[in-house]
């Protein structure tokens, strides 16, 4: 069950995508970008810098329909890449963004000021929300926004990062003070 503040945050949200959905059709000429109602959730998991981090990196950016990328302590790394060092050449993951399903991706960071060295992997799922859908249990409302980047020495044939955009009011925050909350990795483009 969604609290008093989160419904009011959701409310406002609704508010301002209806009226941002007005907008952009009665101001076409514009090309404002497409914003989507969505639930989104974010679940975290700390890991250990070691061979195993390695491994597991490894076998992600290695799947068939992996699509992602890695920053080792050395080496950057491409999912689909044919040749990759080994856990002495490259290092530990110290960086890294991978999707997992449309929906579904995540991110690698280096956690500073721990004695050994660790790393937190949050994972983002979102899914579409209608007008008078519920929201999950650690659920947040959130108004998405399709963005891409350009893809530096990434494997031929991508040229940008494709990533989305959350924005949203804080739970401190004025329920309509929107400002950008998230992104997550979405995947590659050859645009």
């Amino acid at each position: 069950m969604i609290g008093q503040h989160e419904s009011e945050r959701r409310r406002a949200l609704a508010r301002a995508f209806a009226d941002y959905g007005t907008l952009r059709a009665e101001a076409a000429e514009l090309d404002l970008p497409e914003l989507s109602l969505v639930a989104l959730h974010c679940a975290t998991e700390d890991i250990a810098l070691d061979e195993s981090a390695f491994d597991r990196m490894c076998g992600i950016l290695d799947r068939p329909d992996g699509t992602g990328w890695c920053r080792f302590r050395s080496v950057v790394r491409w999912s689909g890449a044919a040749d990759f060092p080994d856990y002495d050449t490259a290092g530990p993951p110290v960086l890294a963004e991978w999707t997992e399903a449309p929906e579904r991706s995540c991110l690698l960071r280096l956690q500073s000021g721990s004695g050994s060295p660790r790393a937190r992997i949050w994972t983002f799922t979102e899914r579409m929300l209608g007008p008078e859908d519920p929201l999950g249990e650690a659920e947040i409302c959130a108004l998405r926004e399709k963005r891409k980047a350009l893809a530096r020495a990434a494997p031929a044939g991508t040229r940008s990062l494709i990533y989305h955009v959350f924005w949203g009011a804080e739970p401190h925050e004025d329920a309509h003070a929107l400002r950008r909350r998230f992104d997550r990795f979405a995947g590659f483009s050859k645009e």
